[in-house]
């Protein structure tokens, strides 16, 4: 099963992408949209799902750890404080 990427940051996207190609993270499919905008049926068929996937930490992580991919797993990284648009950026 592929592995789901989900960041609205075009610059992480492009690096999940770099990572994703060297083989240095699981391949999958890397989603540009806000998270807003996914809906649960968006991540049928994938086991692990990286929400605010940044620069891949999480699924380097798991295959670091030698987690199968084909493990169900959900991660969620948010995002840093000088970069969230929420709040007053602190």
């Amino acid at each position: 099963m592929a592995v789901y990427y989900n960041d609205a940051d075009p610059a992480a996207c492009a690096w999940l992408r770099e990572l994703i190609s060297a083989g240095l993270l699981p391949a999958g499919e890397v989603d540009e949209r806000s998270i807003l905008k996914v809906e649960p049926a968006d991540l049928r068929g994938f086991a692990q799902c990286h929400f605010f996937a940044g620069i891949g930490g999480w699924p380097y992580a798991l295959r670091l750890a030698g987690v199968a991919k084909e493990l169900s797993v959900w991660t969620g990284s948010p995002p840093c404080q000088p970069f969230s648009q929420a709040g007053q950026r602190k």
